[in-house]
């Protein structure tokens, strides 16, 4: 069906300037089929279109653009999901790794950590003594 409209724009926008009827419907006819069929992004510039050959209903292009924008947004915020999650992990790991003292954040907490734990190995040998 989109092969028999981009056939027919081709044919007619060649000669029709803007503000032509049946080119509009054409051109929205289009996005809608493009919006539902292939990519959201490929429907925003037809619809625009469809506007500046005059298509009429203003409430059902406001509505459309609406439409398409969230889907746009949405595929964004989808796309970008795996390296929010993989961001949160690694800051998770890092949190974990210092609480158990596997990483420093600096080199005098290490420091601080190496003579605490030569401290509390003296303290132990000393009491095994007793």
């Amino acid at each position: 069906m989109a092969t028999g409209l981009i056939y027919q724009l081709k044919e007619r926008m060649v000669f029709v300037k803007p503000k032509d009827a049946v080119v509009a419907n054409l051109l929205f006819s289009l996005s809608v089929i493009e919006s539902h069929t292939d990519v959201v992004e490929e429907a925003i510039p037809l619809t625009k279109m469809a506007v500046e050959y005059g298509f009429r209903d203003n409430g059902l292009v406001a509505d459309k653009m609406a439409l398409y924008q969230r889907a746009r947004f949405l595929g964004k915020l989808r796309s970008a999901v795996p390296f929010v999650l993989v961001g949160l992990a690694l800051v998770a790991f890092a949190v974990f790794a210092c609480k158990k003292k596997w990483l420093f954040l600096s080199r005098s907490a290490y420091r601080k950590h190496l003579e605490e734990k030569a401290n509390a190995k003296v303290a132990a040998s000393a009491a095994f003594m007793r």
